[in-house]
Parts: structure tokens; sequence; C-alpha cells
């Protein structure tokens, strides 16, 4: 792990651990890089991060402080499982990022398959290749696997604006696959989906992608219920 991002989660930590708490300063730049064993310009770094992820409110001349756990970004995991945590329900969190990918994929689905390129159909083919291989295997693999299928349909929906609404659910997808994708049943289920999906891309055929996208999203939605972002 790089300097910033281990001070990075140090401070996250102290968070979570209630040593900081929301509306305290952050201690000095010279306590933190010794409590992190990094530098100072280091320290500056992981602040920086922080701050553009809402977790510090940092104004010139100013010490930074804890902001309000609401406004911190949804979209980094790391960030929003201290934030679940802060809140009270990280299982919430993840059903409410289900909702979300519903919302999104179901569509983006119905838009990829008139576009779609045969480029495209062999990307997916790969995908499924590599989580049938790991189907008794490396969970991280099938879930980046899973999530790579899910990015190429995305792509040929060939909309930047549902690509730019996407993009930042990847980091926490993946996070939430990795969870999902211990047991052997919710591995098979997820190739069944993921083939049906691929058929009807095959296809061309709009209302048959969408009906399956909806599935697997239902799927999905099983998978991870009860599932927290700890």
């Amino acid at each position: 792990m790089k300097a910033p991002d281990r001070a990075r989660g140090e401070i996250l930590d102290a968070i979570a651990a209630g040593e900081l708490v929301v509306g305290d300063p952050l201690p000095s730049e010279a306590h933190l890089a010794e409590r992190c064993g990094v530098s100072r310009l280091t320290v500056r770094e992981a602040v920086s991060t922080l701050a553009a992820a809402g977790v510090l409110d940092v104004q010139q001349g100013r010490r930074g402080r804890i902001a309000p756990p609401e406004r911190w970004s949804v979209l980094d995991p790391a960030v929003l499982a201290v934030r679940a945590r802060l809140t009270g329900d990280t299982a919430a969190v993840v059903a409410e990022l289900m909702d979300a990918r519903r919302v999104l994929e179901v569509g983006i689905a119905r838009l990829a398959a008139p576009r779609i390129t045969e480029a495209h159909l062999e990307s997916l083919r790969r995908q499924i290749e590599i989580m049938e291989a790991e189907v008794d295997g490396d969970a991280e693999r099938t879930a980046r696997a899973d999530v790579a299928f899910h990015e190429v349909i995305v792509d040929a929906a060939a909309n930047p604006y549902l690509t730019g609404a996407f993009a930042p659910l990847q980091e926490v997808l993946l996070s939430v696959r990795v969870r999902t994708s211990t047991p052997r049943p919710v591995r098979v289920a997820a190739i069944g989906w993921h083939r049906t999906l691929l058929d009807a891309l095959a296809a061309r055929d709009a209302d048959a992608a969408e009906r399956a996208m909806s599935g697997h999203m239902e799927q999905t939605a099983a998978a991870t219920d009860g599932v927290s972002l700890d």
C-alpha cells in the first residue's frame, strides 16, 4: 500500500473507532505523520483525498474538521464502509447500491442490444469463461470477471452519460461482489444469468436483454441480502 493510502486508512480507522468524531479538528500534520510513520507531505496528500471525498471540511488557514457522514462520498469503498458504520446500517447501504444498479443496468442492457459489436460479444464470452474456470476457485478473479462483463455491456450501449454514471460504481461493486462470490451456488447462478444475457445480446433482442438483466439483478439482490461493507 502506498504511503498516502496508508495514512488515509489510518485517519479513517480513527474515525471508525470514535477517536475522531464529527466536528473534531484533525490532529496536527506532525502528530499524524508520526502516528502513520510518514512525512508531513504524505499526510497532506492523504488529507487532500479525504477532503475530496467529503470526509473532511478543509478551509484555507484552518485545520481540517470531520464532516457529517451524510456529506461523504458513496462511491469510495473505504469511505462508504466507515460512513455506513457511523450511520448504523451497512446492509442497507448495499441494498441501496443494488437498487441503483437495477435502475441503470436494465436500461443499459436494452440500449446495448442493437448496438453491440462482435468484439463486445467476444469479450463477454471471455469473461464467462473466466467465471466458469473459477467456479470453485478464486473469488476475487470471479468478481473481477463479473464486473468486467457488465463494463462491456455499458460500453456497448455507447452512451457517454451512462458510462459516466456507471463508472464510479465499479470499485464499490467489486468490493461487494467479492463478498458474494464465495458460495458455489451463487457463482453458478450468476454464470447462468450471464449466459442468458449473452444470448439475448447476440440476438440483438432488446426485450430479451432487458428481461435477462432484470432477472440477473433479482438474483444479485437475493445474493447480497444482508451483506454489509464491514
